[in-house]
């Protein structure tokens, strides 16, 4: 393994004022920021090997509770198990307990060289907050998605496109609310199209398999909750 991405999020901790403690064979950090007294948790996934340029930024942004980290974690360990280059940075700010919850990831087929990014190619917007803390990360490139059943505005930017989707209605009315946040990922797996289906599930597999052992019907709930999510796009995912 080179040691150059890893050099490189250190460096960036260091002129961040932040502290890391490695915590795993995957390289999970926790991260203090001493000026704004911020804990995160960080996870960067290292690999062996040569890829071609691919990088995927994606922000996932709502209300404490939603299942924000929830699906973030199973997007980033979909892919490392994908063999992808991953990097999932939850923000946990001491002024947003009860508030905002934000995950920070990307998805790349090179080694990932810096672990924050300005603008995302892809973000997720899960209420009025979400979408007012998250409009700077929007670029003429990016796509944004917000639930429309949550959100009372629809944001106002300026971006290659804005696609609304009503993923907690559909949650309480079909589903069950619990699996609100699994549409969402539905929701983006088919929007970036980064990973396939198989991917995603063999991670939700890893993350929930006891409870779904223990009761089968939930598999069949997130499974249906995530298939109903990527049915709210109009493109084509990969099986």
């Amino acid at each position: 393994m080179k040691s150059g991405t890893v050099e490189k999020f250190i460096n960036f901790a260091n002129a961040h004022n932040l502290f890391l403690w490695p915590k795993g064979i995957k390289w999970t950090f926790t991260l203090f920021n001493l000026s704004t007294f911020q804990l995160f948790n960080s996870t960067i996934f290292i690999q062996k090997g040569d890829y071609k340029m691919s990088r995927t930024k994606i922000v996932l942004a709502g209300e404490g509770g939603q299942g924000v980290q929830s699906i973030a974690k199973i997007l980033v360990e979909a892919g490392y198990e994908a063999g992808k280059q991953v990097l999932y940075i939850p923000n946990f700010g001491v002024e947003q307990r009860g508030g905002v919850s934000i995950a920070f990831c990307q998805i790349a087929d090179e080694r990932i060289g810096e672990p924050r990014f300005a603008k995302g190619d892809i973000i997720i917007m899960l209420s009025d907050r979400a979408i007012d803390r998250c409009e700077a990360y929007v670029s003429e490139n990016s796509t944004v998605v917000y639930d429309t059943s949550v959100c009372t505005k629809k944001p106002q930017v300026k971006c290659k496109q804005v696609i609304g989707v009503d993923a907690n209605k559909i949650a309480n009315e079909k589903l069950s609310a619990r699996v609100f946040n699994i549409i969402i990922l539905g929701v983006l797996l088919a929007a970036t199209n980064v990973l396939r289906l198989e991917d995603i599930k063999n991670a939700m597999e890893m993350a929930l398999g006891k409870k779904f052992d223990a009761k089968p019907e939930l598999r069949e709930l997130n499974y249906k909750a995530l298939e109903m999510g990527m049915g709210l796009v109009n493109v084509e995912v990969k099986a």
